[in-house]
């Protein structure tokens, strides 16, 4: 049986990216930590579906039921209802975060996308960490203006920082929010298509709007849908890549445990809509990676 409790752990959400986006995509260092698996997300965007991850609800497996061939859970609230022994950890405090910070854990949180902008004061998300650091932009640009987006803005792109963060002589946990596979699914290495700018300035306003369309009126042709599609994809390799530099960087012959997953998918179209934060099974359909790192003895998932 795993020590969660002497074991640091890396906790990564890709921000709306889809299952589909995440089987097509190569990644190759997410898939040394685990296959992709399939999840159903807590909710239908960031704000409360990383409340339901910090109380111990990661999107529920679907592909496979357990972790590490015997866990239904990772973690578990006390307040949650028994589940016998198919829970790695059982926490006592309001969250996860509280948790290891009272084991004396160096604990940690980056975030991206404006959910984690500690410049908002209403802001509650960064609050439970005491150590926060927010990497995104401070006041959200006008739609027109929004790609791209700055290299800096990119907590995956901030992974040397991130590294000396980490105190190499305690357990830590780190929660990183990547916002590369959120709309406008660039990266600091786009090469982006022309006129990309207008397109996701429409694809913004149809997100906000939450209109439905008839399936064969929808706003934007095949080709702009598989635009956005291939966007995403290039999105999360070029953060697969970077999680490799991250796992790279990490104290061997020290067991990490690595969790990463998304927070809620995205419709294109599917169902007449483009977006999150509305109920659609592209929405709610994720893929989770899970496993052990830097410790070759250990079976992960």
């Amino acid at each position: 049986m795993l020590d969660l409790d002497n074991i640091s752990v890396i906790f990564v959400t890709f921000d709306s990216c889809t299952l589909e986006t995440a089987l097509k995509a190569q990644t190759t260092d997410l898939n040394k930590i685990s296959p992709t698996l399939e999840g159903e997300a807590n909710s239908t965007f960031t704000y409360p579906a990383h409340y339901a991850f910090f109380a111990g609800h990661l999107p529920r497996l679907v592909s496979e039921r357990y972790y590490f061939e015997s866990y239904t859970n990772i973690w578990r609230s006390t307040l949650a209802s028994e589940h016998s022994n198919e829970t790695m950890l059982t926490f006592d405090t309001k969250n996860i975060i509280d948790y290891y910070t009272n084991l004396g854990f160096n604990v940690r949180g980056y975030g991206g996308v404006s959910f984690f902008d500690t410049y908002k004061r209403n802001n509650s998300l960064p609050t439970l960490f005491s150590n926060f650091r927010y990497f995104g932009l401070k006041k959200n640009p006008p739609i027109d203006e929004r790609v791209p987006r700055l290299a800096s803005s990119f907590p995956l792109n901030n992974i040397n920082e991130i590294l000396n963060d980490i105190n190499i002589n305690k357990p830590f946990f780190v929660f990183i929010n990547s916002i590369a596979t959120h709309i406008p699914y660039d990266t600091p290495d786009s090469v982006l298509p022309k006129d990309y700018s207008n397109l996701v300035s429409r694809l913004y306003k149809e997100h906000y709007s939450k209109q439905r369309h008839q399936l064969n009126k929808i706003p934007f042709s095949k080709v702009e849908v598989e635009i956005f599609k291939r966007r995403q994809v290039e999105a999360l390799e070029w953060a697969d890549t970077k999680i490799g530099l991250l796992i790279d960087g990490l104290p061997k012959n020290r067991p990490v445990l690595f969790l990463a997953c998304s927070d809620h998918g995205e419709e294109f179209g599917e169902g007449g809509r483009f977006g999150h934060a509305h109920y659609h099974p592209t929405v709610m359909k994720v893929p989770l990676w899970c496993g052990l790192v830097n410790n070759p003895s250990t079976h992960n998932m």
